[in-house]
């Protein structure tokens, strides 16, 4: 495989994204107020090198950035940026401010990592897929308004954009003139409803609690994308999940995570199953379809200190007009808690498929 440049636009993007962090990283608000985030636990920042990799881009490196601060909002505000060694690129930052009544929230990234190609027949076993040359972007704001502490109700908007390089990349390792998908850029809006009551403290090597969150969202009219001949759609997501002490050294947690899809979505805004955080015994965005659903049992338990363990199973389908069959993971992995506080955490998945093996790091739970 061709080493290839990190196109000039792309570093571009990537640089805001860094410049953007920065004031919200480091700048620390002024004002104090006795609102109610007292069950809010994290505070201070943590930084660290990422030294990882995984099945699907090999070793990666670079650094995150994660901080918590009290004030007029609770803040949480999260910077990461890897780089592959093949110089592929991808960056995220979000940022999330918290009041009594109201929380503010935008998600925004940048990436040429390649995409995974396998084909017309998606469950076939590869070992080595074709890959995509491709960048894309994601932008996400939203709001919402709480009822109490647990529930509320927001609106969101979310861009995405996606664009080919025209090559793609063969097992053989040589290269292919072919477009495999159109560019793409696309707006969709949303609504959702979410419950959530979950703790986590200092002596918490897990949260506690339960979360279920109803997402409504679709392409609102044909002149919001790109594409030629797109029609609407609409897609409605339900997830559930639940977090217990069954005792003092042994949590579970569990989730219950289904979409459906009205009409035929892009392909940016088609539900995906394999990475970090569903079916973690499949390589990154493995299968893609109109609808899916998957439940997940992960236990977990302390080992030493501030390094945690956790075990999982993973059961779920996914497909366009018909679920293609049940999907099947099991794994474990391990946590390492974060300074100044050590709740914020990095984890390191192994995962196993009928597929064979695959790792994933990341931060924090996958659910």
């Amino acid at each position: 495989m061709k080493s290839k440049l990190v196109p000039m636009k792309f570093l571009l993007i990537n640089m805001i994204l860094m410049i953007i962090s920065f004031p919200a990283v480091y700048g620390e608000s002024k004002q104090n107020s006795e609102q109610s985030v007292k069950s809010k636990k994290k505070e201070g920042m943590s930084i660290m090198p990422v030294i990882a990799g995984n099945s699907t881009y090999g070793a990666m490196f670079g650094g995150a950035v994660i901080h918590y601060s009290s004030g007029t909002f609770y803040n949480k505000t999260f910077f990461l940026t890897v780089f592959t060694t093949s110089g592929q690129v991808h960056s995220r930052l979000s940022h999330e401010s918290i009041s009594d009544k109201f929380v503010y929230k935008a998600v925004m990234s940048a990436s040429n990592f390649f995409e995974s190609y396998y084909g017309e027949e998606p469950r076939e076993i590869k070992d080595d897929p074709e890959k995509i040359d491709v960048t894309s972007t994601n932008i996400k704001p939203s709001i919402a308004y709480k009822f109490n502490e647990s529930s509320s109700w927001g609106l969101f908007l979310q861009n995405k954009t996606r664009q080919e390089s025209g090559i793609r990349i063969l097992e053989s390792g040589d290269e292919l003139s072919v477009r495999t998908y159109d560019d793409e850029r696309s707006l969709l809006t949303g609504v959702f409803l979410r419950y959530e009551n979950v703790k986590e403290t200092l002596e918490d090597y897990a949260p506690i609690g339960r979360l279920v969150e109803l997402t409504v969202d679709g392409l609102p009219s044909k002149s919001s994308t790109n594409i030629e001949d797109q029609e609407t759609f609409l897609r409605i997501t339900y997830d559930h999940r639940e977090y217990h002490q069954l005792s003092k050294s042994l949590n579970l947690a569990s989730r219950l995570y289904a979409g459906y899809s009205f009409g035929t979505p892009t392909y940016l805004y088609k539900y995906r199953l394999g990475g970090s955080d569903q079916l973690r015994g499949y390589k990154n965005a493995r299968f893609l379809g109109k609808k899916f659903w998957i439940t997940q049992f992960e236990a977990r338990y302390p080992i030493y200190g501030i390094v945690t363990g956790n075990s999982y199973v993973e059961v779920g389908d996914i497909g366009e007009e018909n679920f293609d069959g049940l999907l099947f993971v099991y794994g474990t992995g391990i946590k390492i808690g974060l300074p100044p506080d050590y709740v914020a955490k990095m984890r390191l998945d192994f995962g196993f498929s009928k597929e064979g093996f695959n790792i994933s790091m990341y931060t924090d739970h996958a659910f």
